[in-house]
């Protein structure tokens, strides 16, 4: 019977350790960007807390006292807040100082618990001092609303410091208000308070949390949105109007750089056999494989893109004719010797190849080299297919003739 207990119990628990586990990895992820956003909030808190401190100072300061007991009560209210104004005055300054550079994390949070620390107490202090003529405690429901809404904490450390001024709270209360009625009444509202503050403080932290998390959707979305617009759908790799980009860039830089280059257009001989013969799947299958082959076969400064369909085009800087003819072959005799297997039986294909090359201290502009790659990708078509056919930029042959 025990076993079982506590077999239960652990079912029970282990959920609940995951879930605590789950959480405490997310507060861990937001806690940088909190304590960025604390440091703002409290450089700003510190350009209205110090004036507030001294309007109160100089408010009692022209006051005149009616009683002994009215000029305690005014001197402890003026030495809460002038500490207070000397601290935040500290405190703003530190903070626009660590905004400006990069300061080590424990810094930050360091400042961070500091300020909120010195409102709370600044609360518990002044409530405190409060009972010598009043009994009301709204010095401390300000001052832990404030701290729920001005600074951003974690739960866990919400809760400890809560617990604390509640705490300092009720000790106070057992040596400022002499009345056991009054007493009871302000320790009770007085966990209200802390109760408040502490609900504030997680609701602005899930709040922030779902901030971030939906900003981190956007961004995730935004770059799936900037891949697929320059990314083929079906495989991966560059569509056209990416390559397009690509290739002109590299068309200037090949200038620059006194460098050969070479375009390669691929087509697949046959293919829409194998749409009519085994359907469309099959067919994406095939384009997938053969994407896949040519980016895993080519270095790793070429470009592969889709032109769509069944035709792909490769990008080769720096690299002349000969070279590209060699590896033109050999992703040819790649495509001839991989079958693309299928779940009764295989596929062979074969491929056609148009190549162009711009020789080194020539230009071209793109169009010219695409339109020459796309002849001997027809060339090579109308010569049975599965070959390598190569053809010169005619502004090159021209050159050459002339030389």
């Amino acid at each position: 019977m025990l076993a079982i207990s506590h077999l239960g119990s652990s079912v029970v628990f282990r959920p609940s350790l995951q879930k605590l586990r789950a959480a405490s990895a997310v507060n861990d992820a937001l806690q940088p960007l909190a304590s960025q956003e604390n440091l703002k909030r409290l450089a700003l808190l510190a350009l209205f807390a110090v004036p507030f401190n001294l309007i109160h100072i100089l408010v009692f300061w022209t006051k005149v006292p009616a009683n002994p007991e009215e000029v305690l009560w005014r001197q402890g209210i003026m030495l809460s807040h002038a500490v207070l104004a000397l601290l935040f005055t500290s405190f703003g300054l530190l903070a626009r100082r660590l905004r400006h550079g990069r300061p080590p994390s424990w810094a930050i949070g360091m400042l961070t618990r500091l300020a909120i620390g010195a409102v709370l107490a600044f609360a518990v202090a002044i409530a405190c001092i409060d009972q010598w003529v009043t009994p009301n405690i709204t010095p401390l429901l300000l001052g832990c609303t404030l701290a729920g809404l001005a600074f951003l904490m974690r739960p866990g450390e919400a809760a400890a410091f809560y617990a604390a001024t509640l705490a300092a709270f009720e000790a106070g209360m057992q040596f400022s208000q002499p009345d056991p009625q009054l007493r009871l009444s302000n320790q009770v509202n007085g966990l209200s308070a802390c109760g408040l503050g502490m609900l504030l403080s997680v609701i602005l932290w899930q709040g922030f949390a779902r901030i971030q998390r939906q900003q981190e959707e956007l961004a995730e979305k935004h770059r799936q949105l900037e891949y697929l617009a320059g990314h083929d759908a079906l495989t991966g790799l560059l569509n056209r109007r990416e390559f397009d980009r690509l290739i002109r860039a590299e068309l200037a830089r090949a200038e620059r750089s006194l460098q050969p280059l070479s375009l390669l257009m691929v087509d697949l001989d046959h293919f829409k056999q194998v749409n009519d013969r085994h359907g469309h799947p099959v067919g994406d299958k095939v384009i997938r494989q053969t994407a896949d082959l040519l980016l895993r076969h080519t270095r790793a400064g070429d470009s592969v893109a889709r032109f769509g369909g069944e035709e792909f085009i490769l990008l080769l800087p720096d690299t002349d004719a000969t070279e590209a003819a060699k590896h033109a072959e050999n992703l040819r005799r790649l495509l001839e010797t991989t079958p693309v297997p299928l779940d009764h039986g295989e596929v062979r294909l074969t491929a056609s190849f148009g190549l162009t090359s711009l020789p080194a201290r020539h230009s071209a502009s793109y169009e010219a080299l695409y339109a020459t790659a796309d002849r001997a990708l027809y060339l090579a078509k109308a010569n049975g297919r599965n070959c390598v056919k190569a053809l010169v930029p005619e502004s090159i042959a021209q050159v050459r003739k002339r030389g």
